[in-house]
């Protein structure tokens, strides 16, 4: 296959992901009235989306390519780049493997909970999924350190979710405290490596 149409397929299919883990999160929240739509939305849409994730990652390991692309937001220093390296691949196929294996469970799971409990959880967990795709493929510092504020907070959502189990709050607030003090450090590290560098990407 030329390398020109194996790059498109990658790009494309990278992009698919994102948009389906963003469907399934938006579209949770159509489904506040109807348990069991809630339910199937969330679960097919988390499983199509780490089926995808799992093929561009396969693809990307075997062939070994790397695919980066960028989008202009307008923001000095801020630019939207991604990148698809056989390094990041080996991170989104794990997260595709859990994607698909979560998402299959969570319907069982969720099959006492109320259409918006069920809904809520669609949209977080499908924003968990989206954020940390993002976090693997992020390739540049700011752009990273916004999918990571994201990713820390609906993780903090979803390990809040049973906030009426004892220790569930406990548990929520030491990983929200755990992950802004990794932030800390992570802008430290980005700090240095661009006055070595003199770049954020």
């Amino acid at each position: 296959m030329p390398e020109g149409l194996t790059r498109t397929l990658t790009v494309d299919a990278w992009l698919a992901v994102l948009l389906i883990y963003a469907a399934g999160s938006i579209g949770s929240l159509f489904c506040l009235r109807n348990a069991l739509l809630a339910r199937l939305f969330f679960v097919v849409f988390g499983v199509a989306g780490g089926l995808v994730q799992v093929w561009v990652s396969l693809a990307t390991i075997l062939e070994g390519n790397s695919v980066g692309w960028s989008i202009p937001s307008g923001v000095p220093l801020l630019d939207i780049g991604l990148r698809l390296d056989p390094l990041s691949a080996i991170f989104t196929l794990a997260l595709g493997v859990v994607a698909i294996a979560v998402s299959l469970y969570s319907f069982g799971y969720t099959s006492a909970f109320t259409a918006s409990r069920a809904a809520i959880l669609g949209f977080f967990f499908n924003l968990q999924l989206l954020s940390l795709s993002l976090v693997f493929t992020a390739s540049n510092a700011f752009f990273f350190l916004i999918a990571w504020e994201v990713m820390a907070l609906s993780a903090y959502c979803l390990l809040s979710f049973e906030h009426r189990r004892p220790g569930t709050r406990d548990a929520g607030i030491l990983f929200f405290v755990m992950s802004h003090v990794g932030t800390g450090f992570l802008i430290v590290g980005f700090l240095v490596l661009h006055s070595m560098s003199g770049s954020f990407d």
